[in-house]
């Protein structure tokens, strides 16, 4: 799960912005045994394997997800629904990470035992998940399994996602853009799910505690950050406006990392971290 959306709109920081960098000093657990059993990364390597990595990737693209390294994070086996999730895929159903950045979170499908063929990523920049095949050295293994688009347009590799996905992971995704192009992303992620009672679109994001708004987010600019009512609201709406039913539509407030709200260098005050699971019916 990555920061970064999906939509050329979407500048980041400029490069020379070094507030974002922060030295990684202790690789997650689960991120080195993916590196050690999966990519064959020396124990002894790791660490250096992955600040090469994230020196060059913020070099490229100075997104928050690079320098803050919460690209090693795997929020997916954090989220209540994990559990759910990997029943689904284990039974056949396909898995998409919008925004995917370096893939960490489909390594780690890959790893649980879900197959490569049901696996996808979508992400707007190449050079991520170039840096992904490099982090996880498995260039060869994904095929075009893990593609390169802009949401807000019309790009033939997504189309080939429409109506064939079993969960759409929206993690760090939606609250970079604004309203407007929230709606046109999340239509976009919800005409890629399967028709069928079950699928569904899981993801975490940034938010408040209160009062719903555009702010200027921590790519420098304007972003909407949702409370959990208007959350609520925003997936209701959309699928009453597209004529679908929600077998449940699940917000919950969570409390930020300590440790991600002192490295922000912008205001963190009334900010929450929200999940959120939409179901169809």
């Amino acid at each position: 799960m990555a920061d970064t959306s999906l939509s050329n709109n979407a500048s980041g920081p400029s490069a020379s912005s070094e507030t974002w960098m922060v030295p990684i000093t202790e690789v997650p657990a689960e991120i080195r045994e993916i590196l050690e059993n999966y990519s064959k990364v020396p124990a002894g390597e790791v660490l250096e394997h992955i600040r090469g990595i994230q020196t060059r990737a913020y070099d490229t693209y100075p997104w928050p997800c690079i320098g803050l390294h919460t690209f090693l994070n795997l929020e997916l086996r954090q989220h209540p629904i994990y559990t759910h999730v990997l029943s689904l895929l284990r039974s056949g159903g396909k898995f998409l990470d919008a925004g995917c950045g370096l893939g960490q979170e489909l390594r780690a499908l890959h790893q649980a035992g879900v197959p490569l063929s049901q696996i996808h990523g979508a992400d707007l920049e190449p050079a991520f998940i170039d840096f992904g095949h490099e982090l996880f050295r498995d260039a060869d293994n994904w095929g075009n399994r893990i593609v390169a688009g802009d949401i807000l347009t019309s790009v033939p590799d997504y189309q080939l996602f429409e109506g064939k996905i079993s969960v759409v992971n929206a993690a760090l995704f939606l609250h970079v853009f604004g309203l407007e192009d929230q709606k046109c992303a999340a239509r976009k992620l919800i005409s890629w799910l399967k028709v069928e009672e079950g699928s569904m679109i899981v993801g975490a994001q940034l938010g408040v505690d209160e009062g719903a708004r555009e702010l200027m987010g921590p790519t420098g600019r304007s972003a909407f950050w949702h409370t959990k009512d208007s959350m609520e609201g925003f997936w209701r709406g959309l699928g009453e406006e597209m004529g679908l039913r929600w077998k449940r539509v699940d917000v919950e407030v969570v409390e930020m990392p300590p440790e991600y709200m002192t490295a922000c260098p912008w205001p963190m005050e009334g900010v929450k971290g929200i999940r959120f699971v939409v179901e169809r019916a």
